[in-house]
């Protein structure tokens, strides 16, 4: 009895110096992922100067897991620009498609156990103020990419888009 009692005693004494120790161990970092294939494509070429919404034609990039858009603007005066990726899994050829979506991140979250989950969606889309640059990683989310760009003023776009699988 008094054998069991030390040992019992002693699996306690491991275990807690164990749940005391796990924690302050360093993370690892996590391995980079490996891009095993991409395709670039140019969606607008910065050649044509444009005064009202417009989008650029489609392309397909449905074998793809992630969409990397480059989006330059050339604005006229000081002004700004609304870029939206759309997405279309609409059957057809990318470029005669009418049926578009504007991208999107969904996430869920709990409120509570009695409602249960409820879904957030956020649009992803970029303004862009003066002549700027950037760059938006994005899932992909379709078989089809366009790109919507809104303006209101004299604007000259150039949109290119990597689109990686990794693994």
């Amino acid at each position: 009895m008094r054998i069991s009692r030390i040992a019992a005693v002693l699996s306690v004494c491991v275990l807690l110096a164990l749940l005391w120790w796990l924690p302050q161990r360093p993370a690892q970092p996590a391995e980079a992922a490996t891009v095993v294939g991409y395709q670039t494509v140019t969606l607008l070429d910065g050649r044509t100067a444009y005064t009202t919404t417009t989008t650029s034609t489609g392309h397909l990039v449905g074998s793809f897991g992630e969409v990397i858009l480059q989006i330059h603007s050339d604005i006229s005066g000081t002004a700004q620009i609304t870029v939206t990726p759309q997405f279309s899994s609409q059957p057809g050829s990318c470029g005669a498609l009418t049926n578009w979506a504007g991208a999107t991140l969904s996430s869920h979250y709990v409120i509570s156990e009695a409602v249960g989950l409820e879904f957030g969606v956020v649009p992803i889309r970029v303004v862009l103020v003066d002549d700027s640059e950037t760059l938006l990683r994005l899932p992909t989310t379709g078989r089809c990419l366009r790109v919507s760009i809104e303006t209101t003023t004299t604007v000259t776009p150039t949109v290119y888009a990597w689109m990686l699988n990794t693994q």
